[in-house]
This record gives C-alpha cells, sequence and structure tokens, in this order.
C-alpha cells in the first residue's frame, strides 16, 4: 500500500538579527554570496552534526543529512532527502507479521526517515520558496528552521532564518472543490461589559479582556464555499474580517473543512497559520510503497509555478 504523501509550502526569508529589513537570499551579505551556496554548506555540515531537541513531552527529535542533494544551477534550485527521527522512549521491537522480539529500543535509539525538500531561491528576491515532505509528529518545518539557525550561530553569522506558511491557490481551490465545510467559528476578542449585550454590535464602547467564540456546526455541510474564498483572499481592514451577510465583523473566522478523509482549518485573517499542506498521494508515483524522486519534483514544480505567479502579481 502505498504511503500518504503530504508536500507543505513556505516562504523562507533572512534577515539580520535585531533587524526588520530582510536580505536579498541571492546576495545575502557584502560579499554578495548565494543563500544557495549557504544551504548546501548547511547540508554538508549536519552530515556530521546531527541536530537534536526535546520537545515538551520529552521527546528528542533529530535531523541529519545522510544523502547527496541536487542542484540545478540555471533554475536556481536545490532538492535532495533530509532524515530525521524521535527518540526519547525505551521499548522492545518486534516482527510485526509473528510478534517475535527483535531487538529492545533505548531511549537513544530513534527511527531515522527520509524527508524530501525542494528549494527555490529567485534573483534579487528577498525570499524564497521551499517544499517539505510532511509527516506527522516529526515537525520537520520547525525542525529545519532551528537546526539551520543553530548553524548560523556555529558560523558566527548574526543572521536569522524564517520559513512561514504560504498555502498555493491552486491547493485551496482545488481543496473548496472538493472539500466540505462543516464547521464555522466567529471569534471576537472581547467581552462587552453587559454580558447581556454580547450579540449587540452597537454595544461594544465598554470592552473587558476576553474572548467570544461562537462555534456553528452541522453534520451535512455548509454551502459557504464562496464566502469562504472571497474571505479568504480577501484584504482585511482594520485587521477585521467584516461578513456582509451578518452586518457584523470579527476579529476572526474559522472554517473546518474536511478533505480526502482528513480535516484543515482555514484562518481568514490569520491566514499563515492555516497548515500548508496537501495531500498529493494519486499524484505520486512509488517503488517498495516509497515515493519516486522523479514525482516528488515533478510535484514541486507545479507548486512553485504557482507561488511565484502570487508573488509576481503582488510585485506588479
Amino acid at each position: 500500500m502505498a504511503q500518504l504523501t503530504l508536500l507543505s509550502t513556505y516562504v523562507i526569508k533572512l534577515k539580520e538579527k535585531r533587524k526588520s529589513d530582510y536580505l536579498f537570499l541571492s546576495r545575502y551579505n557584502e560579499s554578495k554570496e548565494d543563500f544557495l551556496d549557504l544551504f548546501r554548506s548547511f547540508l554538508q555540515y549536519r552530515k556530521n552534526n546531527h541536530y537534536s531537541k526535546l520537545d515538551k513531552q520529552g521527546i528528542k527529535k533529530t535531523l541529519l543529512f545522510k544523502e547527496t542533494f541536487s542542484r540545478d544551477v540555471d533554475n536556481r534550485t536545490l532538492q535532495g532527502f533530509l532524515h530525521s527521527g524521535l527518540s526519547g522512549q525505551r521499548g522492545q521491537v518486534v516482527d510485526d507479521s509473528t510478534g517475535d522480539d527483535l531487538y529492545v529500543m533505548e531511549k537513544n535509539h530513534a527511527k531515522i526517515l527520509p524527508t524530501y525538500f525542494f528549494m527555490h531561491v529567485p534573483e534579487n528576491r528577498r525570499f524564497g520558496y521551499l517544499i517539505l515532505q510532511r509527516k506527522s509528529n516529526y515537525g520537520i518545518k520547525e525542525l529545519l528552521v532551528d537546526s539551520f539557525n543553530d548553524f548560523l550561530i556555529k558560523l558566527g553569522a548574526p543572521l536569522l532564518f524564517e520559513a512561514n506558511n504560504f498555502l498555493v491557490s491552486s491547493v485551496f481551490e482545488k481543496m473548496l472543490s472538493v472539500g466540505r465545510v462543516f464547521e464555522m467559528s466567529f471569534i471576537k476578542n472581547h467581552i462587552p461589559d453587559d454580558i447581556e449585550d454580547m450579540y449587540d454590535k452597537d454595544s461594544l464602547n465598554k470592552k473587558i479582556p476576553g474572548k467570544i467564540k461562537t462555534i456553528v456546526t452541522t453534520k451535512n455541510g455548509f454551502p459557504v464555499k464562496g464566502l469562504l474564498k472571497r474571505l479568504y483572499f480577501a484584504e482585511h481592514k482594520h485587521g477585521m474580517v467584516e461578513i456582509p451577510q451578518l452586518n457584523d465583523r470579527f476579529d476572526e473566522v474559522d472554517f473546518e473543512m474536511e478533505y480526502n478523509g482528513s480535516k484543515k482549518t482555514f484562518h481568514m485573517k490569520n491566514v499563515g497559520k492555516t497548515t500548508p499542506d496537501f495531500n498529493v498521494t494519486d499524484q505520486i508515483e512509488f517503488i517498495d510503497d516509497m515515493p519516486t524522486y522523479a514525482s516528488l519534483e515533478s510535484q514541486c514544480h507545479i507548486l512553485l509555478k504557482d507561488m511565484r505567479d502570487y508573488h509576481e502579481s503582488k510585485i506588479r
């Protein structure tokens, strides 16, 4: 059975610590060095210097680089496989077909899995693009960002690396066309001085700290896809989500959509909080239940075109 394959999309940026302006990635310092060269050095460093961190549950997450990478100089891309794993718990490893004991897994043993990455850094832009194969529980994006910033510290470079969620429009449109909305949340970050006026839009002069969250659910799905699309791509004035049909505005509006057996929450104002993964299993070729390099690369080029088209339209 082919394994579930998710690809997540991010915008990457680099800046000097304690400064707000982002750097041009293709010439990020006075020597006009290329971020792709810096990331290549990072990969080589992680071959002999793995990175680990403990999560809140005491589980250690580890990232390292074990293989080669591929770089396309003309198209300014870099791709390959990172390796990540979990450790911190002692247990018995058994043969799941027979139940026979194989060996004892100690707390310092980790199951390391390959995770595909694809990066593109355009010329003379203050951002680049990163696509990661996402696997549950591994937190690969956070692990990569933390390990890269640890690498910058080791270099003595006063720089900060960021990777921000970016759900591409084609993915959103596809999910919208086949998914169903089962839950909506309307959030206001205040409580009226008189609780009886909670839903009176004219009684907002007196506010006390708190949050009102109205949740509406249905088993059959809401016919609100047109509204969801308009709100998701809207520029919300004054930091509020306005819904003319309700003659009201909110600090945030969330829609929970079910698609392909999984659920995703779309945030209308803080769109960067929306998890940017997409199920591409049906578009991937597998050998021995593992996705092939070529089919992963092909899907990344499709996602990359959508990401670039969006940014170029904003720049124009």
